[in-house]
């Protein structure tokens, strides 16, 4: 439940890296203005759902995501 963990969580799954401080900051900041943006105050589960399915999407659609290094 805790927000930062499922951060780090997405970024192992996708990016097969652990985000940095800074990322999971702007992690956090992303998700909360994504739940703004969808025009609720108070995170619902369906907010809450849809809101994390937009920051995985960033995630796969991250430079990182598409190129090997």
């Amino acid at each position: 439940d805790d927000e930062k963990e499922r951060v780090k969580i997405a970024f192992q799954l996708a990016l097969s890296r652990s985000p940095t401080s800074t990322e999971v900051d702007q992690a956090i900041k992303f998700i909360e203005d994504a739940a703004r943006s969808l025009g609720k105050q108070k995170m619902d589960e369906n907010t809450e759902l849809r809101t994390w399915a937009v920051f995985c999407q960033a995630l796969f659609v991250s430079n990182e995501f598409r190129h090997v290094q």
